[in-house]
């Protein structure tokens, strides 16, 4: 799994390593939201170091180009709302800042707005450092016995490796085109967690001998349904189907996911993804990545605060929609 460009380390720039999280398919909602915040408050930190070289824009600058950077990041993967709910976290941070003086364009002004960014963007890093961990107090009575999941999520890993050993066997889905089920199988695996990995067409067969299905989230629709890696929705139909009784469909996931709108962004790949290696002339080819499945699939939305009620995603999505609006004004 390619490894995102650290700036420390490499000394890549935050143009190059938003450029990064756009183009990246290897990893989940979660773990680029914290690229998102590390972008942030790299871009603050800098802006506000004193031994910065001469040829770096003074802090008004500085804050120009962190405003800039949230609002990229906020664009940059549409189907995964927690980017642009960090974005906006922080930004929101440093637009608001209490003493702010008269002139906002003043150096103190942007010093202060700078502080706050990179005050919010280390909190922001810390809480979601630790929300798998919530996660997992509140999913872990559930997490038990024979599952299936689908795709690639870090949150829905760290929940069922915490929860071990409370697990008989985990049937994984390779979520097709480029199959990150894989890389939660092998990851499962490596944690001494018996599993088998199959086809997407497989679910089904499978399904009778679960206790749950559990999913991670790239996004949570302001009405409560979940955009997840396409397959999510067929997966979601299949359990609700099984008789005599349905599966339960859990989703993990935090409420930086959530939106504040109602209509699903999915986002298209390139269609060469789905033909893999084989000639397929006069064909045509489509390689939506991710699809939306409603509210009235799923069992429970468990967050790092706990199952949300359909009010609680509500109250939630306005806040999203706060922050928005704020990076579409400013």
């Amino acid at each position: 799994m390619p490894a995102a460009p650290d700036s420390a380390a490499s000394g890549a720039t935050s143009a190059a390593r938003i450029t990064w999280i756009r183009e990246d398919r290897a990893h989940g909602a979660s773990f680029l939201a914290r690229e998102a915040a590390d972008i942030l408050r790299a871009c603050a930190e800098s802006g506000l170091s004193s031994d910065a070289p001469a040829s770096l824009a003074p802090a008004a600058r500085a804050l120009e180009n962190l405003h800039a950077a949230a609002r990229e990041l906020a664009d940059a993967r549409p189907s995964m709302m927690a980017l642009a709910n960090t974005a906006g976290r922080i930004w929101d941070a440093a637009a608001h800042v209490p003493g702010k003086p008269p002139r906002s364009d003043s150096e103190a002004a942007a010093r202060l707005a700078l502080r706050a960014a990179l005050e919010a963007a280390t909190t922001a890093l810390a809480e979601m450092a630790d929300a798998a961990t919530q996660i997992t107090s509140h999913a872990a009575p559930l997490i038990q016995g024979t599952l299936l999941t689908h795709s690639l999520s870090g949150t829905v890993q760290t929940v069922l490796m915490a929860c071990k050993a409370q697990l008989e066997h985990v049937y994984v889905t390779e979520a097709r085109p480029r199959c990150e089920g894989r890389e939660t199988a092998r990851a499962l695996v490596s944690a001494g967690i018996p599993t088998t990995l199959l086809t997407d067409a497989e679910a089904g067969i499978f399904l009778s001998q679960c206790q749950a299905v559990v999913v991670g989230a790239d996004t949570v629709l302001a009405d409560g349904a979940v955009v997840n890696k396409a397959g999510t929705y067929l997966l979601a139909l299949a359990a609700r189907a099984k008789r005599p009784r349905p599966i339960p469909l859990l989703v993990l996931t935090e409420q930086m996911k959530i939106a504040p709108y109602h209509d699903e962004h999915l986002e298209e790949m390139d269609p060469a993804e789905v033909a893999a290696s084989a000639d397929l002339p006069g064909i045509v080819l489509r390689n939506i990545y991710f699809d939306r499945t409603p509210a009235a699939l799923v069992t429970k939305l468990i967050t790092e605060a706990g199952p949300l009620s359909r009010s609680q995603i509500r109250a939630q999505a306005a806040q999203a929609r706060r922050w928005a609006r704020l990076l579409a004004r400013d």
